[in-house]
């Protein structure tokens, strides 16, 4: 229901002449209309389809980032909260960010290679377990 509030509080604004409020919020409607439509074809003129976004977080904004797994773009909302993890949970995060790095995909292969040669069963709950200190040692 807000988006219908938010649109008829915009039709409100159309109104200029209070005698005929629905001749006033259809014009505007028409007119808003008929800009918008002529707008997509102008070429060198900011309109609503080439603006940037209000809330524009892009990539040229933020310092050059190393890996693939930092490049994300965004900004914390709300109060800053510093948060301790728990050892568990720390490896849980340094295990989640080195799965989905790409620059690490060659030494996640190696590792896989290497407890294969081992016989190890479960080879991706291992490699969970023992790369971090591998990796620590390798690199």
């Amino acid at each position: 229901m807000y988006s219908i509030e938010r649109a008829m509080g915009v039709y409100k604004q159309y109104v200029r002449n209070r005698a005929r409020p629905e001749g006033s919020i259809a014009e505007a409607y028409i007119i808003n209309e008929a800009l918008t439509f002529c707008s997509m074809y102008l070429r060198g003129v900011e309109t609503r389809f080439n603006r940037s976004d209000r809330n524009n977080d892009e990539v040229g904004s933020h310092p050059h980032r190393q890996l693939s797994v930092f490049q994300c773009v965004g900004h914390p909302i709300g109060k800053k909260d510093i948060v301790i993890l728990q050892p568990s949970d720390r490896l849980k995060v340094e295990w989640y960010v080195m799965n989905n790095c790409t620059e690490i995909q060659k030494y996640l292969d190696e590792h896989m290679r290497e407890l294969e040669a081992k016989g190890i069963t479960n080879l991706e709950r291992q490699q969970e377990v023992e790369f971090p200190s591998w990796f620590k040692t390798r690199v």
